[in-house]
C-alpha cells in the first residue's frame, strides 16, 4: 500500500514537472523574439503603426531597409556591369553606393514621416518590388541573452537567401533594432554570377 502511494506521488511530481516544462516552453515562445516578429508582421498586415513601432525601431531600421532595398534593386545593373568587366564601371558603381549612403543618411527624417503617413497602404512586395519576403515559418532565430538574430527569408533576382534582423530585449520586450543585408547581397551576387556562367557555357 505504501509503495503504491509513493508511486502515485512520484507520478504526480513527474506530471507537475512536465506541466511546468510545457509552461516554460510556452512562455519562451510567447514572449521571445519569434513572437515579437509575429506581432510585427500582424501589425504590418493590419496597418497598425503603433503596434508595429512597439516591435520595430523605425529610426534605426528604416535606413537599413531603404539602403538594402536600393542596393538589391541595383544588383540588376551590377550584373550588366560585371559582364562588361570594366574596372571604371565598377568604380562608378562603388561611387554610386557612397552617394546612396549619403542620401539615405540625410533623408532619414523625411523617410520616417513618409513611411508613417503611408503605413499599411501598400504590401511589402510593392514597397520594394526587387525583394519578395518569405514565410515567417522559415525564420531562423538565434538568441544570446538579451540579444537575438533572426534570419528573415527573402527571394531576389532568383536567389533564395535571408536578411539578418538584429533584435534586442528591452523593458517593452523584444524589438528589431537593425537589419544587415550584406550576406544577402553577397549571396545574390554569387547566384547572378553562377547564372551568367551557366548561360555562357
Amino acid at each position: 500500500m505504501l509503495r503504491s502511494v509513493k508511486t502515485e506521488q512520484s507520478h504526480s511530481l513527474r506530471r507537475i514537472a512536465f506541466m511546468n516544462f510545457l509552461l516554460l516552453l510556452t512562455a519562451c515562445s510567447f514572449f521571445g523574439p519569434r513572437s515579437a516578429l509575429n506581432d510585427g508582421m500582424t501589425a504590418l498586415n493590419d496597418g497598425d503603426l503603433q503596434a508595429f513601432e512597439e516591435v520595430v525601431v523605425l529610426e534605426t531600421v528604416l535606413p537599413d531597409a531603404a539602403e538594402g532595398c536600393a542596393r538589391i534593386t541595383l544588383l540588376e545593373d551590377w550584373a550588366e556591369i560585371s559582364k562588361v568587366n570594366n574596372p571604371l564601371a565598377k568604380i562608378a558603381l562603388s561611387a554610386g553606393r557612397g552617394l546612396l549612403d549619403g542620401a539615405i543618411e540625410l533623408g532619414t527624417q523625411d523617410m520616417l514621416v513618409q513611411v508613417r503617413a503611408d503605413f499599411g497602404s501598400k504590401p511589402l512586395s510593392e514597397v520594394c518590388p526587387a525583394i519578395q519576403p518569405g514565410p515567417l515559418s522559415k525564420v531562423r532565430v538565434e538568441t544570446h541573452g538579451d540579444r537575438a538574430t533572426a534570419q528573415l527569408p527573402i527571394q531576389a533576382w532568383g536567389a533564395q537567401t535571408s536578411v539578418a534582423a538584429e533584435m534586442q530585449k528591452g523593458e517593452q520586450g523584444w524589438q528589431v533594432v537593425a537589419l544587415d543585408f550584406e550576406p544577402a547581397i553577397s549571396a545574390i551576387k554569387t547566384h547572378i554570377e553562377s547564372q551568367d556562367a551557366a548561360g555562357t557555357n
